[in-house]
């Protein structure tokens, strides 16, 4: 087995297309261009769903997203790739500020050392109510609703500083989540002020005037441009070490009204599930833009492979190990995964075809010549949805494929802090 050091960093909310190695027109991720540039593959992926709770869970143990639709992370008996490494002997620390993903889930099974954010989500010797109120004082002096990407970096380096090699290192950026700030530069005056027009893209996105559309844009653009900064401090932590395995993706992308929406809403198109995928495996030659679909599922089996790791149940993606030598695999489409109300939407892409399955209907895209998916096809080319439709229809046959979410019917039974920290990122 191979003992090389690992390092795994997920970006929430981060779409291809503002990521200057995918994009002709992005200029303000030089630190994420250059690890492309170094990279063994730096290419584009379909996230394994449209959002954090069900994406998350998937990308750490490489099983399709529907097992967490109606199960939280704790309630699934999947190895992570946290455990994994564990068990293999590694020191694990996970740094990041996202209630989703924290320890009340079990995210933090495997890691020696897992920061989270939340102060009273154990039990104290104080009452609910005054650890409530502490709480709601604490987020209200807060400039964000989460951790921002310098205060992160700066847990996440200390802890390098220290790590007995080999190591496991996931860090979460949290930044491009809206809210987004509009004008870091004005403090408290803007944390209130772009809180007040995302809520308002969030939940009234007909009402949102094209000036202020394009206000969320540049903020975002701004946000992913502040993580990237951080991002390669981080990356600067690493280089000095021993050869390390690196990955980095996003959870899932984000929508600004182009499919009458914001955020990442239970959709499966390409602004919310097409995101950036970077994996550095030291040895491996390196390889040109695949031929085939990529995807997050695809980060666990390639790193277990890298270091001899046999896993102990069946994977849902692919080692890249044979792509990073410039071999081709052996699949010709990935599938992604939401669930909207009750009911579970399915998305098939293959390197020129998106096929969407919903309780409304289908949908499909050619994204050769639509890359922004507003020209619906379905009805017009019969061999291309029937070939779709059948893999489709093999992988909800092979799997016990259960929609809706119980995070809302739950949230009352929730800590305090948990519900209080999901409602201000929109989650509740």
């Amino acid at each position: 087995m191979s003992t090389r050091s690992v390092v795994l960093i997920t970006v929430d909310s981060l779409r291809s297309d503002h990521v200057g190695f995918l994009s002709d027109t992005v200029e303000n991720t030089p630190q994420m261009d250059a690890l492309a540039n170094d990279a063994a593959l730096a290419t584009d992926a379909t996230a394994p769903s449209s959002h954090t709770r069900a994406s998350v869970p998937a990308l750490l143990t490489s099983q399709y997203s529907h097992r967490y639709f109606a199960n939280f992370f704790h309630d699934i008996e999947a190895p992570t790739l946290s455990t994994y490494l564990s068990e293999a002997g590694y020191n694990t620390a996970a740094f990041h500020s996202n209630p989703l993903i924290s320890r009340h889930f079990g995210y933090d099974e495997g890691f020696d050392e897992f920061y989270d954010g939340l102060r009273f989500v154990e039990s104290t010797q104080l009452p609910e109510t005054v650890t409530s109120m502490y709480s709601k004082l604490l987020r209200l002096l807060s400039r964000f609703p989460y951790e921002p990407a310098e205060s992160v970096t700066k847990r996440a380096r200390k802890w390098l500083s220290e790590a007995q090699e080999p190591f496991f290192l996931w860090v979460h950026y949290m930044d491009p989540h809206g809210p987004y700030a509009l004008n870091r530069q004005l403090g408290y005056l803007d944390k209130y002020r772009s809180e007040r027009l995302w809520q308002k893209a969030v939940t009234s996105p007909d009402e949102v005037s094209d000036a202020e559309r394009d206000r969320l844009r540049a903020a975002y653009r701004d946000e992913v441009g502040h993580t990237d900064k951080y991002l390669g401090k981080l990356i600067e932590a690493v280089d000095g070490m021993n050869e390390t395995i690196l990955a980095l993706t996003g959870d899932h992308g984000e929508e600004f009204y182009e499919h009458g929406q914001y955020s990442h809403p239970a959709e499966l198109y390409e602004t919310t599930t097409n995101v950036p995928l970077i994996v550095d495996v030291p040895g491996s030659d390196g390889t040109d833009t695949p031929t085939t679909p990529l995807s997050g599922l695809d980060i666990v089996p390639t790193i277990l492979d890298a270091l001899d790791i046999e896993p102990r149940t069946g994977l849902a993606g692919e080692s890249l190990i044979p792509t990073l030598s410039g071999r081709r695999l052996d699949r010709e489409q990935v599938i992604a995964e939401t669930n909207r109300g009750q009911t579970a939407v399915f998305g098939v892409r293959t390197q020129r075809w998106k096929y969407i399955v919903a309780e409304e209907g289908k949908e499909l895209y050619d994204l050769s010549v639509d890359p922004g998916e507003q020209n619906d096809l379905s009805g017009t080319e019969p061999a291309i949805e029937s070939r779709l439709e059948e893999h489709l229809a093999s992988h909800v046959d092979s799997h016990d494929v259960e929609g809706g979410d119980k995070l809302a019917t739950v949230a009352e039974e929730m800590d305090t802090e948990v519900r209080d920290r999901l409602n201000d990122l929109g989650y509740l």
